[in-house]
């Protein structure tokens, strides 16, 4: 029953979710994972009724099994940092979460324990800028990506725009005309929660 679940919810995750392949695969590793250590600590088939009576303490077994697991390089691989085992940890415990709240609603399969589990604490990720020289090359990059010279156009001044002011995407994507200043050379852009700033 376990593996049969697992496949639906993959079909879920492509079909409605609308889940990139990449997602799709790493949720069916991960399931796939937490599945294979249940096999062993239940010591046999996982079906419905062996998720449902899932205890907290079942749960915290697996996660002291991921950590243990995730401290152990793989073959011809460094071992990972403590912030690489760390995110690996929260994907997976996401993707075994996002499982069981789609057993609950799609198969009436409920375990409260889960929701009990606490994801990793994460340092935010602080984006790295682009090297001058791939900047310098990427317009012409993305335009010769498009299709008509308006498109081109487009794609050519929306990355510029982006890349010289660092807005966001969907401040770009909702300036008008009127927000552009003439003098001094300037930008309204409205941005999360509606707040408005000045960009130069």
């Amino acid at each position: 029953m376990g593996d049969d679940a697992r496949m639906r919810f993959l079909e879920w995750l492509r079909d409605e979710r609308r889940a990139s392949p990449r997602t799709v695969d790493a949720y069916g590793a991960d399931v796939a994972r937490f599945l294979d250590f249940l096999r062993g600590h239940l010591g046999g088939d996982v079906d419905t009724a062996s998720l449902a009576a899932l205890s907290l303490s079942d749960f915290r077994a697996w996660l002291a099994d991921e950590t243990e697991r995730g401290a152990r390089p793989r073959p011809g691989h460094r071992p990972p940092t403590r912030d690489q085992a760390l995110r690996s940890r929260a994907r997976r415990l996401s993707s075994v979460k996002t499982f069981f709240r789609w057993l609950g609603r799609r198969c009436g399969v409920r375990n409260d324990a889960v929701a009990l589990l606490a994801t990793p604490r994460l340092k935010p990720t602080v984006p790295r800028p682009l090297p001058v020289a791939r900047a310098m090359e990427a317009p012409d990059g993305i335009a010769a990506l498009a299709h008509g010279p308006m498109v081109q156009r487009r794609d050519y001044a929306l990355f510029v725009l982006l890349y010289g002011t660092g807005l966001r995407i969907s401040e770009a994507l909702a300036l008008n005309v009127g927000d552009v200043e003439r003098l001094p050379a300037s930008l309204r852009v409205r941005g999360k929660g509606g707040k408005e700033r000045v960009v130069p």
